[in-house]
């Protein structure tokens, strides 16, 4: 370069230098711009509130095979391309050939926008400040993990503008409009925090498609504004007090899907009266208890069953289906025509208070309806409960078929499926033929748990929307640690929660009662935990129970010869019930059938299992019923150096981890058996100790071993082997030991199932390890020797006759009659026991 040239430049070399570095920082502004709208358009990162009990891609979901393999292999017809893997796993899980066409034709009419409607009308009326409408809260920092406003969000692509935004969300019901990203329209109830979140007014600097003008907000930024509404919130206080002239007729709406009816009786006593209904729907696979509901209805004039039953699943749309049937018959009725509320109850709730109470308080309350609300944000509460996914009810399960997008214009609601709804707002969500009501029956009925959200949702959006009142008069014994254990894989595609049974630990919760309007509470399962009922009846009514013989006493039907479906099988039962007829009556009576089987629970506890059978007796000739008493005797042997930390433990089959029970109440295993060890501590402070279980089959190989931490917070912990789903007949061996020190042995029988008997598991030893010899007291692993006896000796190994009794006595037996026998299924039990209602109308 000449010294002229240099010279020339000399004068410019800092504007020169200036304008390389401001070319370098646009580069760089371009660059992260770029980064920044490709990161914008990527899958959003769940928070930790959001994210669905069951990940999307689910690794207990098995995908399926492909459309054109299910099509040849179930002879189904696709109307359209089906690719995404949750539905295909539907249909190929699917059990019936209609379920998987259903499903297939569900999903077709899905995909070509025939099913969902996009948007529905909201009438509910609130009242809108003009003066507020659009006041502008500022610019704020937003992020993916916890949005700002967090009630409902649209995508305007074409015409987003505040003003289009701030419409949006004011018919929608919200208080505050928050516009993003340009395109992006949000709404919610809660302004955040401004020192917080807001940042300067620069950073929402994006063009809105609607108005180039104003700004949409930013990248994570966003604008708000006000919509002067002034938002629907729920009192969750009623009226109280106050004379009544006229008293509310109630139904109760009683829905049963267990085989609890001596509970179920108990419950009916304390709410019938010839002033109010009980209307009944029992689950279509429950045969049992829809007799014993006939013989009550027989009984009372103001108890009814419904004409519709329904397989009513947990977490089921047919819940919903059922409930909305239940009312429209009801309004159909000719001569109950005078209620003004209806109540939904189960077996499991009982009341906290009196019917007195209950009908003063829903007098000075007759306009209101009562359901219980979620108190989130709708966004939070929509992903928690699955309300963004489509579910499908067929097969008795609930299959999972993939994100939806719920319609917009309206509030999702829910909470509580426990509801009272007055005549006028039962009227309209059965009958009504507005959008509203029309399209939000489709989506829920396309939805898990939709009898959680549909009767809050129409609520909050109709003309009824200031009757909501947030309160469905229970109160429930949520335990979220244990109740939320995923029960419900078999049939329900999610993991859900359920509440706990009240136990005496529970008495401080039942005694908050008093001051709060509340009138019932759940759940209570006497067959857990009885003297729990007792005390709260006693408590609510002021009265106290007769001491009788059987006040401590509880009886649950497990089979009944007359169903057709059993949940239980007796056949390996039959030959011990049989020989025990034989011994017990000296060859003077012979076994005709099993009629029943009944466990008995005495001071909380499982106390024996009792078959009542049909016999011939020889003798006379005559036909009668004998009741046999028996028990499982389990053969256990503790190491006393290890009581203080260990105070019981046993094997047994279905497991509940919610309320920490074996379900199988007679200890009855068989091959089929899925089989657990529970065990519970003594108050420890030490550190989580590892405890090591190892089985052993009945040829005495090590066939599993497996291990659990116990930790201090948990005094009762279980834990399962991973064995064959078929179990070798015969005495099986399980032994815990702690730092390689026999903590307790028991042996345990698996019997042979019915449908296989030569069934035997496939499962490869174990090689018996060195330490097993090791143990400490090692000579208590195989205590009882039962290698040389028969199949009716190991029975009666294992269980053991306690006491028979007889239905009609006949002349010179042994044998007291059952009616005089206080362990009996036949022994009154004054505490549900109903007669008939006399000519006043009241149980006697």
């Amino acid at each position: 370069m000449s010294s002229k040239l240099r010279r020339l430049l000399t004068p410019y070399k800092l504007l020169l230098l200036f304008i390389v570095i401001v070319f370098i920082l646009q580069v760089i502004v371009g660059i992260s711009f770029f980064h920044t709208v490709s990161h914008r358009f990527r899958p959003e990162p769940a928070s930790s509130e959001s994210k669905p009990k069951v990940p999307e891609k689910s690794k207990h979901m098995d995908p399926g095979p492909s459309q054109e393999k299910l099509s040849q292999s179930h002879n189904l017809k696709f109307s359209c391309n089906i690719t995404a893997k949750e539905p295909l796993s539907a249909i190929n899980r699917a059990t019936s050939s209609q379920c998987k066409q259903s499903i297939a034709d569900l999903v077709c009419s899905i995909q070509r926008g025939e099913v969902y409607p996009q948007t529905l009308p909201r009438y509910c009326q609130s009242k809108v400040d003009q003066t507020r409408f659009g006041e502008y809260e500022g610019c704020h920092q937003d992020s993916f993990s916890q949005r700002l406003l967090q009630g409902d969000m649209i995508k305007l692509k074409t015409d987003n503008s505040p003003e289009s935004c701030i419409r949006h969300c004011l018919e929608t019901g919200y208080l505050f409009a928050g516009l993003q990203y340009g395109v992006e329209c949000f709404c919610g109830n809660t302004l955040p925090a401004r020192k917080k979140k807001k940042i300067p007014s620069e950073s929402c600097n994006m063009e809105c498609p609607g108005d180039p003008s104003q700004s949409c907000g930013g990248y994570l930024t966003m604008d708000i504004y006000g919509t002067g509404l002034t938002p629907l919130v729920p009192s969750k206080i009623g009226l109280s007090g106050g004379d009544i002239d006229k008293p509310v007729k109630i139904v109760y709406l009683l829905t049963i899907a267990g085989r609890a009816s001596r509970q179920v009786r108990r419950l009916v006593k304390q709410i019938y009266s010839p002033d109010h209904y009980i209307f009944v729907h029992v689950d279509s696979r429950q045969e049992f208890m829809y007799r014993e509901m006939e013989e009550l209805s027989a009984k009372l004039p103001n108890l009814r069953l419904m004409t519709q039953r329904y397989s009513t699943i947990w977490g089921g749309a047919s819940l919903l289906t059922m409930l909305l049937s239940a009312m429209k018959e009801l309004l159909e009725m000719e001569d109950w025509t005078d209620w003004d509320f209806v109540l939904n109850l189960s077996e499991s709730d009982y009341p906290v208070k009196t019917q007195e109470e209950l009908v003063h308080f829903l007098s000075s309350n007759r306009e209101n309806n009562f359901v219980k609300g979620h108190g989130r944000e709708q966004d939070k509460f929509v992903k928690k409960q699955g309300l963004d996914k489509t579910f499908y009810e067929c097969d008795n399960h609930m299959w999972r078929l993939g994100h939806r997008t719920l319609p917009t214009g309206v509030q999702i609601d829910g909470g509580s499926d426990w509801i009272c709804l007055n005549r006028l707002f039962a009227r309209y969500v059965v009958y009504s033929d507005d959008e509203l009501v029309t399209g939000l029956r489709t989506v829920f009925s396309l939805t898990l748990l939709p009898a959680e959200s549909f009767f809050h949702t129409v609520l909050r959006n109709s003309e009824h929307c200031h009757s909501y009142l947030d309160n469905n008069l229970h109160l429930t014994n949520w335990k979220r640690k244990q109740g939320c254990k995923c029960q419900y894989k078999h049939i329900v595609d999610w993991c859900g929660c359920s509440p706990n049974d009240f136990t005496p630990e529970d008495w401080g919760k039942l005694e908050t009662t008093r001051s709060r309007q509340i009138f019932f509470a759940r759940k209570f399962e006497p067959i857990v935990h009885h003297s729990i009922v007792n005390s709260v009846q006693e408590w609510s009514t002021n009265v106290t129970i007769e001491e009788s013989e059987t006040k401590n006493s509880y009886w649950q039907n497990i089979y009944h010869h007359q169903d057709l479906m059993h949940d239980f099988d007796p056949s390996s039962l039959l030959d011990y019930l049989k020989e025990v007829v034989k011994t017990k009556s000296e060859n003077q009576m012979e076994f005709v059938k099993l009629k029943t089987l009944t466990a008995f629970s005495l001071k909380d506890n499982i106390n024996a299992t009792l078959g009542l059978v049909e016999v011939d007796n020889k003798a006379t000739g005559e036909r009668t019923e004998l009741e046999i008493k028996f028990k499982y005797a389990p053969r256990q042997k503790f190491n006393p150096k290890h009581q203080s930390r260990l105070t019981g433990a046993s094997v047994g089959a279905n497991f509940d981890p919610k309320e920490l029970i074996f379900r199988n109440y007679v200890n009855l295993l068989t091959q089929e058996s899925k089989i657990f060890v529970k065990l519970h501590f003594a108050s420890n402070e030490s550190d989580p100790e590892r405890l090591n279980f190892i089985w052993f089959d009945p040829r005495k190989r090590l066939v599993a071993k497996n291990s659990l931490n116990f930790n201090k917070t948990s005094l009762t912990e279980s834990a399962s082997p991973k064995l064959n789903s078929s179990l070798e007949a015969g005495v099986w061996t399980l032994l815990a030991t702690y730092q390689n020190d026999l903590l307790f042995t028991e042996q345990f029988l698996i019997v042979q199932s019915q449908e296989n008997p030569n069934k035997i598991a496939q499962a490869d030893p174990l090689e018996n390890e060195k330490y097993i010899t090791n143990l400490v007291n090692s000579e208590h692993i195989f205590s009882w020797d039962f290698t040389h006896l028969d199949k009716m000796t190991l029975f009666q190994s294992f269980f053991q006759v306690e006491a028979l009794c007889i239905s009609e006595k006949p002349s010179g037996s042994n044998y007291p009659k059952c009616s005089e026998a206080a362990w009996s299924s036949l022994f009154l039990d004054s505490k549900s026991e109903i007669s008939r209602a006399d000519s006043t109308g009241y149980i006697i």
